[in-house]
């Protein structure tokens, strides 16, 4: 099953600022858990800058899961500007932050879901006598008594 994905869509400059900090590879990876790169999120980068020029867009947005989510948290700094000079770090940082709250929450109501009993089958449902229900029912159902109303009410 793929990982999650949550959608964000960044400018132009925001673009080109990722892929200046998002590398595809890095020296000492293996000393990582989880190397702050990712060849899929670079990929994706050069992607969307390449959409963006070809359909004369100013933004486009991209699909980005946890982890990828965690590469920019990690490689995009604050300080962050794009090729014209504009701070661009924290606007990209935000978008980030956002993805990660709603797998957060796509996950809570996985997680709610999968914890609840699932519904037996028809095949796993028990044999029901209804006639012997009905009948029970009949022998002690007792019909309620009629009430008088009381003058004046």
């Amino acid at each position: 099953m793929p990982d999650p994905t949550g959608s964000a869509t960044f400018t132009v400059g925001e673009l080109w600022a990722l892929h200046a900090s998002v590398r595809h590879d890095m020296a000492g990876r293996e000393q990582w858990s989880e190397p702050p790169f990712s060849r899929e999120l670079n990929d994706k980068l050069a992607d969307a800058l390449i959409r963006c020029e070809d359909l004369k867009l100013a933004e486009t947005p991209i699909e980005l899961t946890r982890r990828e989510c965690m590469v920019i948290d990690h490689n995009v700094g604050q300080h962050v500007k794009d090729r014209a000079g504009n701070l661009v770090g924290p606007a990209i940082l935000m978008k980030a932050f956002r993805v990660r709250r709603e797998l957060d929450e796509h996950d809570a109501l996985r997680n709610i879901f999968h914890a609840a009993e699932p519904m037996p089958t028809a095949q796993e449902q028990p044999d029901i006598d209804v006639e012997g229900l009905m009948a029970e029912f009949k022998a002690s159902y007792k019909p309620p008594r009629a009430t008088r109303r009381r003058k004046g009410t």
